[in-house]
């Protein structure tokens, strides 16, 4: 497992989060990179995450800004690429756009894969999160999620405050084949992290309900 330095806390969040179904889940620490200290050796944690994004894609590092309450701001940018999708967990950080393929199988949405763009539109979700400074005091975040598979689709969400190292369980709806669905907070959010993927009966009472 990752160590719990700057550059690995997502990834090692992530992995956390699948291992561990509970609603909160501790994280590493994750505070901003001093820009005046001297880049550190490579390590085996270094070559375990290069050896994984030579597997999967791995989002790209870059600046990240966040509006903070109080007229603040939260800047980040993390030091290595991290991984978009890690099994049946998918993660979506502040200002990102990702597209991820998966398979109907039982029930189940699964063999989750992160891609670069819609080759396949019958079996990409859609996840983009955006902090909306229009709105309120211009710190509310907006989540918009879309499926294309047949049916209900229901997942569970975790979020990561910018001042937080652990992931919170926050409730998220039920996606309808082809139409858009928005989940918004009042406050910033660092990263989302999205698993349990899974077709329901449209008649339900779970098909209505955002859990």
């Amino acid at each position: 497992m990752l160590a719990r330095g700057p550059g690995a806390v997502v990834f090692l969040s992530l992995l956390l989060l699948s291992a561990a179904p509970a609603s909160i889940v501790a994280a590493g620490p994750r505070a901003a990179p001093d820009p005046s200290a001297k880049p550190a050796a490579p390590s085996a944690d270094d070559d375990e995450l290069a050896a994984v994004c030579r597997r999967v894609l791995c989002r790209t590092p870059r600046p990240m800004h966040l509006r903070l309450a109080g007229g603040k701001s939260f800047d980040f940018t993390a030091p290595t690429p991290t991984p978009i999708v890690s099994g049946s967990l998918v993660t979506v950080m502040a200002g990102e756009k990702v597209l991820v393929e998966g398979t109907l199988k039982g029930g189940a949405l699964v063999d989750l894969i992160a891609v670069k763009a819609i080759t396949h539109p019958e079996r990409t979700l859609i996840f983009q999160l955006k902090q909306d400074p229009t709105i309120g005091d211009g710190t509310t975040m907006i989540l918009t999620v879309k499926s294309p598979f047949a049916g209900v689709v229901k997942y569970r969400l975790g979020m990561m405050p910018p001042d937080s190292e652990k992931l919170f369980k926050t409730s998220c709806c039920p996606l309808s084949q082809g139409h858009e669905v928005f989940e918004t907070w009042p406050h910033p959010i660092f990263q989302l992290a999205a698993t349990d993927f899974r077709i329901v009966d449209p008649k339900s009472a779970a098909a209505m309900r955002c859990e």
